[in-house]
């Protein structure tokens, strides 16, 4: 679980808590955003100034599976994503500069290029959260832009799906043959017109599609030492 200032593992079963990891102590108003793992099962997340003031506080970082946390970009005011092309390559983005970047890293998890993807304009609301197909094709969700663009690799956009909400905020593959697309919307900052304009917003929707998602990997608990540890913290908490 992401909150404010941690990261917590749960088990869903008991509900004790197994660990907890504290995220960036010295910065009390940021906040845990979008997070996902990558083909090798590492969990990369970022963080954000939770007022949303304009502030560059945001960070991306990436957790092991021995539950060491590492730092691997900086100065973001609103991080969103990311999507892995595979475990050295993928997108992310800084929603207020309205910029998707592809990235590269080392085995070091440094980073060796980092280009910009994709900018949106003004008219097309802010890119949010996004995810891949089979085909390595790229989902962006339209925050104030009633959407999702499909981007090809080369950055071209193959397809958009309008949605009777604005603020559309994140989408993942699942479901039956993991073809269908779920994705998230949001209220907020709306008028009452654009409420009644778009009045679905808020809503969860579920798109029947002709491609497949990613197959997403589990976060990898495949360390001896970890999984002691986790055993150990979930004996002691009552």
């Amino acid at each position: 679980m992401g909150l404010q200032g941690e990261l917590r593992i749960l088990n869903l079963k008991t509900k004790k808590i197994l660990k907890s990891i504290y995220i960036e102590k010295d910065i009390k108003t940021n906040r845990i955003n979008d997070g996902k793992t990558d083909p090798s099962g590492r969990l990369w997340f970022g963080t954000m100034d939770n007022p949303e003031r304009n502030l560059t506080n945001g960070s991306l970082y990436c957790l092991d599976k021995k539950l060491n946390l590492k730092k691997v970009d900086t100065t973001y005011y609103i991080t969103n994503g990311p999507a892995f092309i595979d475990s050295n390559n993928f997108y992310h983005t800084d929603s207020r500069k309205k910029t998707i970047y592809k990235i590269k890293i080392n085995k070091k998890l440094n980073i060796t290029k980092k280009i910009v993807f994709k900018k949106f304009t003004k008219n097309q609301g802010v890119p949010d959260g996004m995810t891949l197909d089979k085909n390595k094709n790229l989902w962006v969700c339209h925050f104030h832009g009633a959407c999702i663009s499909i981007f090809s690799k080369s950055g071209k956009i193959l397809h958009k799906v309008k949605l009777p909400a604005k603020n559309i905020t994140n989408c993942a593959f699942g479901g039956k043959n993991n073809s269908e697309l779920f994705v998230t919307s949001a209220l907020k900052g709306m008028k009452k017109s654009e409420i009644k304009k778009f009045k679905f917003s808020g809503s969860l929707f579920k798109i029947e599609t002709n491609t497949k998602g990613i197959n997403q990997k589990k976060f990898n608990f495949n360390h001896v030492k970890t999984r002691s540890l986790l055993r150990e913290n979930s004996n002691q908490i009552t």
